[in-house]
């Protein structure tokens, strides 16, 4: 077991450092790619995290609370409409990017609380540092999705002692919660 999150902090450092290389080049695509390749590597690296401790309930947390996030942050996103500081869009706030980075190192440190959550908020924070960067966001656009992140992975996110089931039922989805007194 011990083995496995060794090879996890290994994998995100390299990934880290092989992705890093794009944002040196200082462009605001490059930081636009290297933004993305966080927000979507950290949920992705915690999945393996919660694969490799057989944790399946926890991959049912993860996912809702990144989806929830992004669900959330598309609401607000679709009533705002606040043009992108580069002018591509309508859609600068809040920071999808920042708020799925910061609801897996949310997810991350509840559900486990060992030291691999500061990997995933260091990796949060250069998340919006490359949102600013790449002209795509501005300061307020990543403190509002680092909110929304924060908040629905506490909401979604239980301790590993707890169990979340998630049941198709009609017309939706059934969401229960259970934790041993």
């Amino acid at each position: 077991m011990k083995w496995e999150l060794q090879m996890l902090r290994r994998l995100f450092l390299l990934s880290f450092l092989c992705i890093s290389s794009l944002a040196c080049a200082e462009s605001t695509q490059s930081w636009d790619k290297f933004s993305t390749v966080l927000a979507v590597g950290a949920p992705l690296a915690a999945s393996a995290q919660s694969w490799f401790k057989n944790d399946d309930d926890g991959i049912k947390d993860l996912a809702l609370s990144v989806w929830g996030t992004v669900v959330v942050d598309e609401v607000i996103k679709n009533q705002h409409k606040e043009m992108r500081p580069d002018g591509s869009g309508y859609d600068s706030f809040p920071s999808n990017h920042t708020a799925v980075a910061v609801a897996t190192a949310r997810y991350v440190d509840i559900r486990y609380g060992d030291s691999t959550s500061n990997w995933y908020y260091g990796a949060s924070l250069l998340t919006a540092y490359a949102r600013v960067a790449a002209q795509k966001h501005y300061w307020k656009d990543n403190y509002m999705g680092a909110g929304i992140g924060f908040l629905m992975a506490g909401v979604a996110t239980d301790p590993k002692s707890a169990k979340t089931y998630v049941q198709p039922m009609r017309g939706g989805l059934s969401l229960s919660w259970q934790k041993p007194l």
